[in-house]
């Protein structure tokens, strides 16, 4: 299976910008990589705005401590994906 990657970028009226990254399976360098992009979209998001990053997964490639500092060292929420509408926050919430 390959591993799909998306983005969505979804403003709110109280002044947050969702950047979401949806991935398969979950590895140390595609957090690396998103943190990058969220870099990037900070810059270009319309001013007053929070850019919340979230990486959206349904397996870890890796060792799930490890992947949860990393995501809080870049700042980006963690959720497992488990079934068609079974959502888990596995890191800590930033907003």
């Amino acid at each position: 299976m390959s591993n799909f990657r998306g983005e969505v970028l979804s403003c709110s009226g109280r002044g947050k910008a969702f950047l979401i990254e949806i991935k398969i399976m979950l590895r140390s360098r595609d957090i690396r990589d998103f943190a990058e992009r969220v870099k990037r979209y900070k810059v270009q998001t319309p001013r007053g705005k929070t850019v919340i990053p979230m990486a959206i997964y349904s397996i870890e490639s890796e060792n799930l401590e490890k992947l949860l500092a990393m995501a809080k060292a870049h700042g980006i929420v963690l959720i497992k994906h488990h079934g068609e509408y079974e959502f888990e926050v596995v890191s800590q919430c930033i907003f």
